[in-house]
């Protein structure tokens, strides 16, 4: 089955066309990043990310080819089930193939999966990430020249049907003295050299990016503490506890909870149940941990190992982030609400004496 998926799919251009069309795309990336608007650069990691998956991508068709001409004379070099899955369009195992191969080093495998969740998220999801898309536009592009240039094809080949854009004709001219085993280097080390020269700001904003997220929560708790309307108040720690609690009872893992314990699911009964049963995940505040962990984002040098803490950070947290951001959101909605009813019922005007 993969052999036939193979011939049928493996019928694409030169290796000078494709490197040619990886040009394009990343002189494209850059004046999207020289315009140093967040739209740009939402659309420059797009175009990065492209040019990292076909670049692996292909690297996998190479391997797999090499793996299965030496099949049944030889030990496979490389894991045939990861090949296969790779061959698929799950970009993982890619990124796991060129690690394995020592294409790429754990830290810029790491970074780029990093990356690459960001532009899907960026562009399926519509999160923004407005204080470090720039700096990470910027890395990734950095990234994707270093990709471009561990990247060695089987064969170097060319065509008359070639077709270079203008873009690439400023890298390589028409292409027809071009060395492509040494050239092709040389264009990636200049593509990079332009991209460094955009600035890098990447560990100053992963910084203030985490700073103001944690700044962010634990603004939210303080408002719910400071509206608690019980008759004692709540510390942190409870109204946290709380807050997890009425997540829960509206979520469809309590509703599971109540069904899997003998517990009510509708009505007064169920809140109640919930409250006497339910065990919360949360345990006291977590902005202390949060701060240490930025101090730890700080004190890092390396690029690729502040991208995987901050990363990590906003991948732990995320669920306690959206359970208080919910809690404050429906809080300071309740509040508004009073303030314009409020508004609209002055009460009875006072008597004239």
């Amino acid at each position: 089955m993969y052999d036939r998926l193979v011939r049928d799919t493996w019928t694409d251009a030169t290796i000078l066309q494709f490197f040619a069309d990886q040009i394009d795309q990343m002189d494209l990336c850059l004046d999207q990043l020289a315009m140093r608007e967040r739209n740009f650069d939402r659309f420059a990691i797009v175009l990065v990310d492209n040019v990292v998956e076909l670049t692996l991508h292909r690297h996998v068709r190479d391997t797999y080819s090499a793996a299965m001409m030496i099949r049944g004379t030889d030990r496979p070099r490389h894991d045939l089930h990861l090949l296969r899955k790779a061959l698929g369009q799950e970009f993982r195992p890619k990124v796991e193939l060129a690690k394995q191969s020592r294409m790429l080093s754990v830290a810029v495998a790491d970074s780029i999966c990093s990356l690459h969740e960001f532009r899907n998220r960026a562009y399926h999801a519509g999160d923004r990430h407005e204080a470090v898309l720039h700096a990470l536009a910027i890395f990734y592009f950095e990234i994707a020249c270093t990709v471009l240039a561990a990247y060695r094809p089987r064969g170097w080949s060319r065509s008359t049907d070639d077709k270079l854009s203008h873009r690439t004709l400023k890298y390589i001219g028409t292409g027809d003295g071009v060395s492509l085993a040494t050239d092709f280097l040389a264009v990636w080390r200049r593509l990079q050299e332009v991209g460094s020269a955009l600035g890098d700001s990447l560990l100053a904003d992963l910084g203030a990016d985490l700073e103001q997220t944690i700044e962010t929560v634990d603004d939210q708790i303080r408002f719910l503490v400071d509206n608690d309307v019980s008759p004692s108040g709540r510390s942190r720690e409870e109204v946290i506890a709380e807050a997890e609690l009425s997540d829960a009872m509206f979520s469809d893992d309590g509703h599971k909870f109540a069904v899997d314990h003998g517990g009510p699911t509708t009505g007064p009964e169920y809140f109640n149940w919930m409250r006497e049963n339910y065990q919360c995940t949360i345990q006291g505040d977590p902005i202390p941990g949060w701060r240490n962990e930025l101090c730890r984002l700080r004190a890092q040098t390396d690029r690729h190992r502040a991208l995987r803490i901050y990363c990590g950070f906003m991948k732990d947290t995320n669920r306690l982030r959206g359970v208080i951001d919910g809690a404050a959101a429906s809080l300071d909605e309740y509040i508004q609400s009073q303030i314009d009813a409020a508004r609209e019922d002055p009460g009875p005007e006072p008597e004239t004496p």
